[in-house]
């Protein structure tokens, strides 16, 4: 049993800090993904502007150095790329000086051929003659429009590459003009400049969670005191007390706490209440009387037991009605409530019939307090309808004292001993209030005054 309160308690709290984690994980998750995503992008975007701008000024600069179009010219020797009266390969060491100074390689096509460029193969030499990738070549010359390609395979390397047509002053398209960069290049600048996002972020996740948790786990130990308070209630302690600083909050725990007490409260006027007149009822009362036996057993006591009736309280119902009694009932309850306040307790005992305790009195003490309080309940006038009703009342008391740590007889039950106790006095206070009732009524009787 004990085991599965655990699992409960251990299930509960993970459910909770999952609940409360999770999401924090999640949306930090998302977040990293779609900042490094938009940052790789501006990354990408801005290498993209860079090598746009350096191929419009190479263009540009051959336009201005070199006019006429382009062409190849053929022999048997050679076959060259020429601009005008210029042949391309006089100036690859100005393209050279271009690689160097942007890290960005260059090529010349006519059509899908290379025949000036920067790029060389493993082995180190140029890869003019070589063709173009057939999708660069659609999509640039043929479909004439220029391309930014964040990965194109050039002779098995990876690069990031910007494709520019070039055209004749017929407006042919007859080749382009390649500016790559090697995509491994590209990707560190991606990578050094996403590393501190992931960092970040990942670092704001944990004081989020941290915080998360804390604050969870702060929740979970409100709620397990809830569940305690509430389970002391179940097993039937209805004054177990409620965590003040839990009642005192504003947000749904200290709600669900005031309710929790509410509840409680509701339970002790329904167990230990009567329903109409809001004073102990006889279980509790008998409950109560157990309670004082126990103590006094122990610290020694004296007390005196009084059971009182409503005189002629049956004419009442007969003459008036059931709702005149009530009304009656609710008085005399209201007025002995108040007078056995700080003197002892008063409860319901049985219809007309009620039960009063007088702590620390003897029965001396307790017969001046009850013909106090009879001269109290004469003074009762309830109004009912068109009439007044006056009442009056019969007592008999009896006192009880006793020693303080006086040991039970050995063989002797404790709870037996008890409860033969508390039946004794009680029936010689019942013998007492039956002397009063057939004896004029409206008085109190006494173990002292009754020999």
């Amino acid at each position: 049993m004990t085991r599965r309160k655990k699992d409960r308690k251990g299930t509960l709290r993970s459910s909770f800090i999952i609940m409360a984690v999770m999401p924090v994980i999640s949306l930090g998750i998302i977040l990293a993904f779609f900042s490094t995503n938009r940052f790789s992008k501006s990354i990408y975007t801005e290498v993209e502007t860079e090598l746009e701008n350096t191929a419009l000024m190479v263009a540009n600069i051959y336009d201005m150095m070199y006019p006429g179009d382009y062409s190849v010219v053929s022999s048997d020797t050679l076959t060259a790329l020429r601009k005008g009266d210029k042949y391309l390969i006089e100036t690859i060491g100005f393209l050279e000086n271009i690689y160097e100074d942007t890290d960005s390689e260059i090529t010349f096509f006519y059509g899908d051929i290379r025949y000036v460029t920067t790029l060389e193969n493993p082995d180190g030499k140029s890869m003019a003659g070589t063709r173009a990738n057939v999708v660069v070549t659609k999509e640039v010359i043929e479909e004439n429009r220029s391309r930014f390609y964040k990965n194109v395979d050039v002779n098995g390397r990876q690069m990031s590459a910007y494709y520019l047509p070039l055209h004749n002053s017929d407006g042919k398209t007859v080749g382009m003009l390649a500016i790559l960069r090697d995509a491994e290049t590209v990707n560190k600048l991606v990578f050094k400049s996403v590393i501190p996002i992931v960092v970040i972020s990942a670092i704001a996740m944990v004081i989020v969670a941290a915080f998360t948790l804390l604050y969870s786990n702060k929740i979970v130990v409100k709620l397990e005191k809830i569940k305690k308070f509430l389970l002391m209630v179940e097993r039937g302690e209805l004054n177990a007390p409620m965590d003040e600083t839990i009642m005192s909050r504003d947000d749904e725990l200290g709600q669900m706490s005031r309710a929790a007490v509410s509840m409680q409260r509701s339970l002790i006027q329904l167990v230990e209440r009567d329903a109409l007149m809001s004073i102990y009822n006889r279980r509790y009362a008998n409950k109560k009387l157990y309670g004082i036996w126990e103590e006094i057993g122990v610290k020694g006591a004296r007390f005196a037991v009084s059971i009182g009736d409503i005189d002629f309280f049956k004419s009442v119902n007969d003459t008036y009605g059931h709702e005149a009694g009530d009304q009656v009932l609710i008085e005399v309850a209201r007025v002995l409530k108040k007078y056995m306040t700080g003197k002892g307790f008063v409860a319901r005992w049985g219809g007309e019939e009620f039960l009063l305790v007088f702590m620390d009195h003897d029965v001396r003490q307790a017969e001046a307090a009850l013909n106090e309080l009879l001269e109290r309940v004469r003074e009762i006038s309830v109004r009912y309808d068109d009439s007044e009703i006056k009442i009056n009342m019969s007592f008999g008391v009896v006192g009880y004292e006793r020693p303080k740590n006086i040991a039970l007889k050995k063989g002797t039950d404790k709870d037996e001993a008890i409860a033969r106790e508390i039946e004794n006095t009680l029936k010689q206070a019942d013998k007492l209030l039956y002397y009063a009732k057939t004896n004029g009524r409206n008085q109190v009787v006494s173990s002292e005054t009754c020999v």
